[in-house]
């Protein structure tokens, strides 16, 4: 309780300071809150008001409602320090910290200025509270605060070694039986953001995680555990040797022969996903730029509506083979996407002329300058030789 009184003490001096001043029966004080005002003087009374807030209803435009939902939670920002000013028994500090830090993260989704910084410090204070709680709340929002800010470190060795504590930290809440329930979504997506700075640790996040996230019971853990265990298996397949077989939109087998010492870029697309429909401009720029230089496009498509394919296919005068045999049994996933740990679209592959796979990404951008490279080396191999003297 000493710990608490002091965290109290340190984070809410300002709120201390505030509520000093309302000597009044009731205050009405709309400091801090952008515009919602923060009434009561006693914890219960505060109390009240944090949960009629949370209660409010939507305003009737978008960008209102927005601003409404800011203000909101601001004001209980503002009202859960007046709580823990009051020095209140263990129950409402509780309380009080819980409601704190949820607030904190809505200010932080909604792009609210300041508010990640004021999340990290009061996650930071109450990480180690005895109350699970509260420290598990903290805990999760440190760790997807410092998941969400990996970018911005510049030093790539520095990057890395983040990166590993924040796996570490992962996985260690994960080992307990009541994390928050928000980091089963912080442990499906941190290794797919791992991907860009190692593809190693991608695929060490993603089995560990789901290895973690399959020893539970709830359908959540379960769905989480099998979106890793896809991206583990696409991870392990770089340096790999792929196959490429299925049926041909417009009939046949696809033949993977014709693939033979050529760079092939493999497209896992569908009509109905608008970020796989964006890419085509730059994947027929980069098709008319590399074709006749050993480049060779695969379309892998998903959808289930042939006719729409056909109609969609002739309509953008896509060139390319398009593979699309019928859904598995049970699901709606092409079977070389299944094989591949292809889960989400749009999804790209980038294989060499041994048939291996060089490269993941999602983005025709993420591979232009490697394909270039490629058959810029080809082309070199490919010079007549000056005889030895």
């Amino acid at each position: 309780m000493a710990a608490r009184a002091r965290n109290v003490m340190r984070f809410s001096l300002a709120a201390a300071i505030t509520a000093a001043v309302c000597l009044c029966a009731r205050a009405v004080d709309a400091d801090e809150t952008r515009g919602l005002v923060v009434r009561g003087t006693t914890v219960d009374e505060l109390v009240a008001f944090i949960q009629q807030a949370k209660e409010q209803r939507p305003a009737e435009s978008p960008a209102a409602d927005m601003a409404r939902r800011t203000a909101q939670q601001r004001s209980i920002v503002v009202a859960a320090d007046r709580i823990l000013a009051l020095e209140p028994d263990d129950a409402s500090a509780t309380r009080a910290w819980e409601e704190k830090l949820d607030a904190l993260w809505q200010l932080v989704t909604f792009g609210a200025d300041g508010a990640a910084g004021e999340l990290r410090e009061a996650a930071e204070t109450m990480q180690d509270d005895p109350h699970r709680g509260v420290s598990r709340r903290a805990a999760f929002l440190l760790s997807w605060y410092r998941a969400d800010q990996l970018r911005a470190i510049k030093d790539p060795a520095a990057r890395q070694q983040e990166a590993v504590q924040i796996m570490a930290e992962v996985g260690k809440q994960l080992a307990r039986a009541d994390t928050d329930p928000r980091l089963i979504t912080l442990a499906a997506k941190l290794p797919e953001d791992l991907e860009p700075l190692s593809p190693r640790l991608a695929l060490q996040a993603s089995v560990d995680f789901g290895a973690a996230l399959g020893q539970r019971d709830d359908v959540r853990s379960r769905r989480a555990a099998d979106h890793l265990a896809g991206l583990a298996k696409r991870w392990q397949m770089l340096g790999q040797p792929v196959r490429l077989v299925g049926e041909l939109h417009g009939g046949g087998r696809f033949n993977p022969d014709t693939l033979r010492d050529h760079v092939v870029l493999v497209d896992f697309w569908a009509t109905w996903c608008a970020p796989c429909v964006a890419e085509l401009p730059a994947l027929k720029g980069l098709a008319a730029r590399f074709g006749d230089r050993g480049l060779k496009v695969v379309g892998v498509s998903l959808d289930e509506d042939r006719e729409r394919l056909a109609d969609f296919v002739a309509e953008q005068r896509l060139a390319w083979p398009i593979l699309c045999d019928p859904p598995l049994a049970g699901g709606t996933s092409h079977a070389l996407a299944d094989q591949l740990g292809v889960k989400t679209i749009p999804m790209m592959i980038l294989i060499g002329r041994d048939g291996r796979v060089l490269r993941l990404g999602t983005r025709v951008a993420d591979f232009a300058d490697q394909i270039e490279a490629l058959l810029a080396t080809a082309d070199a191999d490919a010079l007549p030789q000056k005889p030895q003297r």
